[in-house]
């Protein structure tokens, strides 16, 4: 089962993008995995890992340059190559 996603650019010749349903769930396993992480690390571990993790993401400074700074960098660039956003905003 997919979800299929349509835009108005989209002709409605074109075949259009379908995204899995699995791989939605797949992005989302993320969270019981997390949680069975903590519960390890606070039942096993004595809390081993939590205190190995910095507090804030810019409290580590590696963290910061290969996860933060990626992120907004691609945000910006899609949103500037996209050519319906820019035209809806330069509309309003």
């Amino acid at each position: 089962m997919a979800t299929v996603i349509l835009t108005k650019s989209q002709p409605d010749t074109a075949r259009p993008m379908a995204v899995s349903f699995r791989f939605l769930l797949s992005l989302y396993a993320i969270v019981p995995l997390s949680l069975a992480l903590v519960w390890l690390d606070s039942a096993g571990f004595d809390h081993a890992l939590r205190e190995a993790l910095p507090t804030s993401p810019s409290h580590f400074l590696l963290f910061q340059v290969l996860f933060g700074t990626p992120h907004i960098v691609a945000s910006n660039l899609l949103l500037a190559s996209h050519s319906d956003y820019l035209a809806a905003t330069k509309a309003s």
